[in-house]
């Protein structure tokens, strides 16, 4: 034991110190300083934090004596010093952090740990104003470890990709040609006037920050305390300053402590807009339902999680009916997007048509709606009664925990998002998880160590039938399920399991209704529209009545 405790005693922390500035080493780093007792470095770095230092025994090596540095650290911590090896800037970013583990198995076993520091991407950046607020790529013209032809690919494709760029070690006392060569490459796909800012000596004594075009820059006397920034097609210059947008919208400022403005008073009133957030069931049944009984002009924007979702729309919902026009989009939106989407397009109503058990997505919606001061509709499937011989549950690992002291295998209809209990041990090899038929639903049951033989790809909701003869091909003797309700199946899942004799597990639906309030039905759905659509009693003709009438 006293081996052991020795070995965990052992730490060697890899610390980024950031440009030079002490003001810009992260409270991390300066507690893993003040616990070493040997710190390792290239020269100037240790000569940046001598006063953190002080007292304590440190060594260093010259340049391109990287790996006899990270040796000699490795060595040091393996005798049982706590050491630290500093790099400028972060470890992992153009630094040794990748060189220490590649080196950890000749020695013996000792804890590593990186410990971030704020690179010249970042500070320089901050310094220009923000050269870096959209996608950016950072490139080294440094040709010691890394070949010219690999530079200048990368080059290339960063330019073709319309990237803002970072430059490393742009130049040398041997390297003088590099940087204007990168800058003829670019040249070919940017205009000279694009704008570009420079920085040398970072956080340091002599620093300086300055602007100029990509043209002027292919001549610009660079060394390796150079960090330069390039801009993008929309970079551009705000007061002395080098901006890339990151393409927020930019509506008329809004005062969210007044109520919204009544729709009646809105242009908008003369077309219903609405935003759909679709599960497959819900969704496909109140577009199918809206669609039928809409008579004029409407807009609808139907956002579903996945590109497979995206599919399960296309066949029904994309295009044209009469005036109203579908758009289909995918992806997954946090509140914040919600919100910028609903700014910009200014729908009608938000309809809620989520999975029951997507509580996250119901609550991003609310929040998104709420700082809109757009109206909100959810639209529930109503729940089943809980089987009298089911197992209630709360969470997926409480499943999991109630099922490993138990025999027998499992038949797991709850989707991939309940998956990760069922990777335990005991479990994944009788565990025959139900999931939709993409490529990211078996890559998550193989990376559980599921085996393949025991992945079901499909789509529901299934019959009785179908369900009954997946329980015998399976030999599951238990079900995991969620309440689905009638519409997803639920009924269907629980027959067939008593119909077989297998034990129900039953994860209970989550309070998915922010408010406080129950969601709506889809009758009550479509006649809140009705309200406020053409047709309805604030609007010229549109939806029909439950009984078809056109009031």
């Amino acid at each position: 034991m006293a081996d052991v405790l020795y070995l965990y005693a052992m730490k060697l922390s890899v610390i980024g110190i950031g440009p030079g500035s002490e003001q810009l080493i992260t409270g991390e780093a300066r507690e893993a300083l003040h616990s070493c007792n040997v710190v390792i470095g290239y020269p100037l770095y240790l000569d940046l934090i001598e006063r953190l230092i002080e007292g304590k025994e440190r060594y260093s090596t010259p340049m391109r004596a990287e790996t006899e540095r990270c040796r000699l650290a490795l060595r040091k911590t393996a005798e049982g010093h706590h050491t630290a090896l500093v790099c400028g800037g972060d470890a992992g970013v153009y630094g040794m952090a990748s060189l220490v583990f590649e080196l950890a198995h000749e020695y013996p076993p000792v804890d590593i740990r990186i410990i971030p520091g704020i690179t010249a991407a970042v500070s320089g950046a901050a310094l220009l104003g923000s050269p870096l607020t959209n996608d950016f790529a950072v490139i080294s013209l440094s040709d010691l470890l890394t070949p010219p032809a690999t530079i200048e690919t990368r080059l290339r494709a960063a330019a073709q990709g319309d990237f803002a760029l970072c430059i490393y070690n742009p130049a040398s006392k041997k390297r003088r040609k590099q940087l204007a060569k990168a800058c003829d490459i670019l040249l070919e796909y940017r205009k000279g006037d694009t704008i570009c800012g420079i920085t040398r000596n970072i956080g340091r004594a002599g620093e300086r920050v300055f602007l100029t075009t990509l043209e002027k820059l292919k001549t610009y006397e660079a060394d390796m305390f150079t960090t330069l920034f390039i801009g993008n097609s929309k970079t551009t210059g705000i007061n002395g300053k080098m901006v890339t947008p990151r393409g927020y919208p930019r509506e008329t400022p809004r005062d969210f402590s007044a109520p919204p403005v009544p729709r009646e008073h809105s242009k908008a009133r003369e077309e219903l807009r609405l935003f759909v957030f679709a599960g497959a069931v819900e969704g496909r049944l109140f577009i199918e339902h809206f669609r039928n009984r809409m008579r004029k002009p409407f807009s609808m924007w139907i956002f579903t999680a996945t590109e497979y979702g995206k599919t399960v729309f296309e066949p029904s919902s994309a295009g044209h009916n009469g005036d109203g026009v579908i758009h289909l989009c995918s992806g997954r939106l946090n509140a914040a997007e919600m919100y910028s989407e609903i700014i910009r397009l200014k729908p009608s109503y938000v309809i809620d048509c989520t999975h029951p058990y997507a509580a996250e997505a119901t609550r991003n919606i609310k929040a998104a709606c709420d700082k809109a001061g757009c109206r909100r509709l959810r639209l529930q499937r109503k729940a089943s009664p809980v089987p009298a011989d089911s197992k209630a549950v709360d969470t997926a690992e409480e499943a999991a925990e109630f099922l490993r002291g138990r025999q027998g295998n499992i038949l797991l209809t709850t989707g991939t998002r309940c998956l990760d209990p069922f990777g335990a041990e005991d479990l994944r090899n009788r565990v025959f998880p139900r999931v939709l038929p993409m490529e990211e639903s078996i890559r998550k049951c193989r990376a559980l160590g599921i085996p393949v033989k025991n992945i079901l790809c499909m789509q529901g909701p299934f019959s009785e039938d179908f369900n009954r003869a997946l329980l015998r091909e399976t030999g599951a003797s238990w079900m995991v399920t969620k309440d689905s309700g009638d519409e997803g199946g639920f009924s269907a899942k629980i027959q067939a399991a008593q119909k077989e004799g297998a034990g129900i597990i039953l994860l209970r639906r989550p309070w998915d209704e922010p408010s406080g309030e129950p969601g709506l039905t889809m009758e009550e759905v479509l006649s809140r529209l009705l309200q406020d659509s053409p047709g309805g009693p604030n609007g010229p003709p549109g939806i029909p009545d439950a009984a078809g009438r056109n009031p």
